[in-house]
């Protein structure tokens, strides 16, 4: 291992003495191939001349032992590097807009993922299995502002004995269940406050199964259902969103259901009336 690290080392900081060294070592073989030719009888040029072409090319040979040495990619990096750098000291402006794009973008970059990691990959600082009594009014402003923003309304908030009332109740569903709750609140509410009449908290919500009781002879469901969408839209102002709210629906649903049944707006009303 340790071997390996010093000729790497020397392949990346020795370059001048290994060739150098290669050098010497193809002078000496050409200076012995010149003596053994002189030795048959040949002049000190015609030697010279022979030992050459019998060695070959010397360009070709030293490229080929480098390549055999290794870290040719290390001589070329940098040789890259300091042609950049010559191309770059001659054309000042060129690289001050090319260091300023980069550092731009990469300032972007950053705050972008910034943005994004703390919007939407960063966990909320309360655990979630379980809401304790004085995370609620910090998560109940928090998506009374959310909404705000999203149904361009201005509440200001809730009520305090509202607020002691999300204090006391459970949460079984946790955030979720809450964030649901201020979404319906927020659709329903009509002053700038949020009051106990604008939450169907814990069975406040009527049921039909709890105070109706199917007739002898039955019920026409279909018609039932539609009586109860339309008194919904009519309610609501034909607000489909508040309207779904009313129903426990979703605004694909209560879509859904106006195509289903054809209700349109002023048929509707005329049917109620």
């Amino acid at each position: 291992m340790i071997a390996r690290i010093q000729a790497w080392w020397r392949m990346a900081f020795g370059r001048a003495g290994a060739e150098r060294e290669m050098r010497e070592e193809m002078a000496e073989h050409l200076a012995r191939a010149t003596e053994r030719l002189m030795a048959r009888g040949l002049s000190r040029e015609d030697a010279k001349r022979a030992a050459r072409r019998e060695f070959g090319n010397v360009g070709v040979i030293q490229e080929e032992s480098r390549d055999a040495r290794g870290g040719q990619w290390i001589e070329t990096t940098i040789r890259d590097f300091r042609f950049a750098a010559r191309g770059l000291r001659r054309t000042p402006v060129f690289t001050a807009v090319v260091i300023l794009s980069l550092a731009l973008g990469i300032g972007a970059n950053t705050a972008v993922f910034g943005i994004i990691y703390s919007l939407m990959l960063e966990r909320l600082p309360i655990d979630v299995t379980f809401l304790r009594t004085d995370d609620i009014p910090v998560l109940v402003h928090y998506f009374i502002d959310m909404y705000n923003t999203e149904f361009r309304k201005r509440i200001k908030g809730v009520a305090p004995d509202t607020m002691k009332r999300l204090q006391g109740y459970g949460w079984p569903g946790n955030i979720r269940e809450l964030r649901n709750a201020i979404e319906r609140a927020m659709l329903l509410a009509e002053g700038d406050q949020l009051t106990d009449a604008d939450f169907p908290l814990a069975g406040a919500r009527v049921r039909l199964s709890d105070d109706m009781q199917l007739p002898p002879h039955g019920v026409e469901l279909d018609h039932l259902e539609r009586s109860l969408v339309v008194q919904a839209l009519e309610r609501s102002g034909w607000n489909q969103t508040r309207a779904a709210t009313l129903l426990g629906l979703n605004r694909d649903q209560i879509r859904y259901r106006i195509e289903k049944f054809k209700l349109e707006r002023a048929a509707a009303h005329e049917e109620v009336r």
